[in-house]
């Protein structure tokens, strides 16, 4: 597809201060990144995001590594 994809950009203070946080991954080819973000790699701007409510992780088998 083609098509550009909408995205959307938030600061780490808004983000840090909502009440839910998702991420939503999908594919194989996330599950290393997910694996540096859990590990706290400071190069990887997911691993900076905390949050004063929910935290959530959605993703599929393959993102998973299941």
């Amino acid at each position: 597809d083609d098509a550009p994809h909408t995205r959307l950009t938030l600061t780490y203070p808004a983000i840090h201060s909502s009440r839910h946080v998702v991420f939503m991954l999908a594919g194989a080819g996330k599950r290393e990144a997910f694996a540096r973000v859990r590990a706290g790699d400071p190069a990887e701007p997911a691993s900076h995001i905390t949050s004063e409510g929910e935290l959530i992780w959605l993703m599929d088998k393959a993102a998973a590594g299941q």
